[in-house]
């Protein structure tokens, strides 16, 4: 049976098998096929509480200061990213989000904090090894907008005052700026 700590486990054991975070996916697949479908729902279900559990407005605006925009659907893929990094990491990040400021912000899909792929690997596993078209699990506290949302109150916060919330994120995310080509206009000025 797969508890939240063995949860914790596989996926340390996925990342130890990752020579990079985008690969991680890929290690958790060869790691749950060997796994009884019983281990599967469960593996599923505590990624699924992980999940709702990242849902909070903080978070949501620490990945938007990181990636200049975070819509619903690239929040799903950071708290996918998020769960990756692993038991400690996604702790320190519900704590206090600025300590995204210490992992790698790159290692994602497209290099970003987002790994798409990593929500898929126990259902594919799941539907290969029982022909079924769906694992039986509720789903529907997961999804937007069922959840809800913890510390709605930062929905509001601006750059401006995020600068002040989350300091480290913030200067990582100027220094990120400032090293960007700086784009010229396509057509020169009109005197």
């Amino acid at each position: 049976m797969i508890d939240c700590t063995e949860f914790w486990k596989i996926i340390d054991e996925a990342r130890h098998r990752s020579a990079k975070v985008t690969d991680i996916p890929a290690s958790l697949t060869d790691i749950l096929k060997g796994k009884p479908v019983a281990d599967l729902l469960e593996f599923e279900k505590q990624g699924m509480e992980l999940f709702a559990h990242a849902y909070d407005a903080r978070l949501w605006a620490a990945a938007s200061l990181t990636m200049d925009f975070c819509s619903d659907d690239t929040f799903m893929d950071f708290r996918h990213w998020l769960i990756a990094q692993g038991k400690s990491a996604y702790e320190q990040a519900l704590e206090n989000p600025d300590t995204l400021a210490d992992l790698d912000l790159t290692s994602g899909d497209y290099k970003s904090p987002v790994l798409f792929h990593l929500a898929s690997v126990a259902v594919k596993i799941f539907t290969e090894k029982t022909g079924l078209d769906e694992m039986p699990l509720d789903y529907s506290k997961c999804r937007f907008p069922q959840l809800k949302l913890a510390n709605k109150e930062f929905e509001l916060y601006d750059a401006a005052k995020l600068s002040t919330v989350f300091p480290k994120l913030h200067a990582k995310y100027e220094e990120r700026r400032s090293k960007e080509p700086k784009s010229e206009p396509v057509f020169p000025p009109i005197d």
